[in-house]
């Protein structure tokens, strides 16, 4: 997905999930990541604020709302 946003792309993937009657989980364990998976084990590392974090959940949550097609949220 050349030239699209990261939140363009969560789109695009959440409407072929809804096209194919697929039901999405997210599921965020960890601020930093590599190819590797987590490298620390909570949310709240570095540049990343607990404030931000509950944000972010905040902006998911109002922005998905009316989408069956995302049914939970998950965050340590």
């Amino acid at each position: 997905q050349k030239d699209k946003t990261t939140l363009q792309v969560f789109d695009a993937c959440l409407g072929v999930a809804e096209k194919y009657g697929i039901k999405v989980m997210l599921d965020v364990h960890s601020a930093e990541a590599d190819n590797s998976g987590h490298i620390h084990p909570v949310w709240w590392k570095g540049a990343i604020t607990t404030e931000q974090f509950y944000s972010a959940w905040e902006r998911v949550t109002a922005r998905y709302r009316n989408n069956d097609t995302l049914v939970a949220m998950d965050g340590e």
